[in-house]
């Protein structure tokens, strides 16, 4: 490829890339491999993610106008046929969240954290290993932990603990706290007599095990294919900029609701606080004692084995004499030592 060619070829990868740029981008990259990153790659968006096919690039851009405009019958009909749309950006990085804020409506906004919280929303990647070498070598760990897809939305899963920079999990786009939605892996092989057998798709268990080099995975299985999944406005809320709401938020009440929403929203995805442990109530002391039935004397409030009196118990201990019934005492029933003709009562 001459220079002209990869300089056209680098425009129209940018085409806010400027002539003098590519030109001093191509002769400085000459008989080097591999290319270095050009000077312009940082003035461009990190976070954005534009759609690859035509078709959804036209759809983008009316779902964000319904969004911007405040349509909640359209939005809501975009959310519904087609939510892998939520997860893309404009060539700015704006996404749909970030237009319909722009809308100063609250019921859309509300709607619109709805569809990302369902899991026709979520962004889907997969990671192919060819054998258990590549796998432990990679340093991709997988423990069992908490998803969170929303506030109060949790589920028991398998989720990433640490993926290491330059892995080729990080390459892939996988990010900690992401969950292990689906393994799958060679279900057929050839035996020594050339015949098909049936092999069992290792479980999470194991896969889990196999990244800490606990565990082995039989080498019929692989390639062997991780399939993970993650809300896409768990990484829209993180790397964007939230802070002209606080500005906004002071013109308007509509912006100050949908600032709580925003904030709730990204605080559901912390990890949860461990819950204070209830405090007993307190055992009022007493300066009467009562003798128990083994013979130790103990606080009115308190019994031998260490634990509350009923209330009923303290009013006896405090009560003074008891009678024989409460006691415990045997009770003198009257004599019926006359005959049965004789009446028990006169007039």
């Amino acid at each position: 490829m001459s220079n002209t060619q990869f300089g056209q070829f680098v425009s129209i990868l940018n085409p806010a890339a400027k002539p003098s740029r590519v030109n001093a981008f191509v002769e400085a990259s000459r008989n080097q491999w591999p290319v270095p990153e050009p000077e312009w790659q940082g003035e461009r968006q990190k976070h954005v993610s534009v759609p690859k096919r035509q078709s959804d690039e036209s759809k983008l851009r009316d779902f964000l106008f319904c969004c911007r405009d405040g349509n909640l019958e359209e939005v809501r009909v975009y959310a519904t046929r087609m939510p892998h749309l939520l997860a893309y950006t404009d060539r700015y990085g704006f996404s749909a969240l970030h237009h319909t804020v722009m809308s100063e409506n609250v019921e859309l906004v509300s709607l619109v954290l709805k569809a990302y919280r369902h899991p026709r929303a979520f962004v889907r990647k997969s990671l192919m290993y060819s054998n258990l070498e590549a796998l432990q070598s990679d340093g991709l760990l997988l423990q069992h932990g908490v998803f969170r897809s929303g506030p109060r939305l949790e589920e028991s899963a398998v989720i990433v603990q640490d993926v290491p920079a330059r892995s080729r999990a990080n390459i892939e786009g996988i990010c900690p706290d992401d969950m292990l939605e689906g393994i799958d892996a060679t279900r057929i092989a050839k035996d020594k007599m050339n015949q098909d057998v049936l092999i069992r798709v290792p479980t999470a268990e194991e896969v889990v095990d196999a990244c800490f080099g606990a565990g082995s995975i039989s080498e019929q299985s692989f390639p062997i294919t991780l399939k993970f999944c993650r809300p896409a406005h768990h990484s829209i809320l993180a790397n964007s900029d939230w802070t002209f709401l606080d500005r906004a938020s002071s013109m308007s009440s509509s912006f100050r609701k949908i600032q709580k929403l925003i904030i709730r929203e990204s605080n559901s995805f912390d990890p949860a606080p461990p819950r204070k442990a209830r405090r007993q109530p307190p055992v009022i002391p007493s300066d009467s004692s009562s003798v128990t039935s083994s013979g130790v004397t103990s606080p009115s409030g308190v019994s031998s084995m260490g634990s509350p009196m009923s209330v009923a118990s303290q009013r006896r201990a405090t009560s003074g004499p008891l009678s024989p019934s409460m006691s415990g005492a045997p009770v003198k029933l009257p004599s019926l030592d006359r005959s049965i003709s004789e009446p028990l009562f006169r007039r």
